[in-house]
């Protein structure tokens, strides 16, 4: 069981080859990220995320590829947020000791570089283009 984030910067559960969304405030409640599709796969984790309990099965079989595939991208976007190396040399690092068939599943290398490049975005503020652009905050 382990969670990561997602685009929206929100968490994301794997859990038995399965992915799942947070969907409850007032006690942890997951759903299964293909809800959307008619997926009623669903359930409830402590606090503390130490066990958890199915509510609901999937209607469908697992997808370890998928998760697998979820958490390479995690780990290119948490590279990518302190790392000042160019998007290329994060992709590259972060496909060391992946599958094969994760490798096949994956977006294309200029998807992922896309990926990495919007992850800084959120971190650092875009330059300047000129002086008059820079704003000093206090005067």
């Amino acid at each position: 069981m382990e969670l990561i984030r997602s685009n929206k910067g929100k968490y994301k559960l794997c859990h038995e080859h399965y992915t799942k969304n947070f969907s409850s405030n007032s006690s942890i409640f997951w759903t299964c990220t293909n809800r959307t599709l008619g997926c009623r796969g669903s359930l409830r984790s402590d606090i503390q995320m130490t066990t958890c309990q199915r509510t609901n099965k999937h209607d469908y079989p697992t997808y370890k590829i998928k998760v697998e595939v979820a958490y390479v991208r995690a780990n290119m976007k948490e590279q990518a947020k302190p790392s000042h190396d160019e998007p290329d040399v994060v992709y590259t690092s972060s496909l060391v000791d992946v599958e094969e068939e994760t490798l096949a599943s994956l977006q294309s290398a200029e998807i992922c570089k896309k990926t990495i490049r919007n992850q800084r975005t959120q971190e650092f503020p875009k330059a300047p283009d000129n002086c008059r652009d820079i704003i000093i905050q206090g005067e």
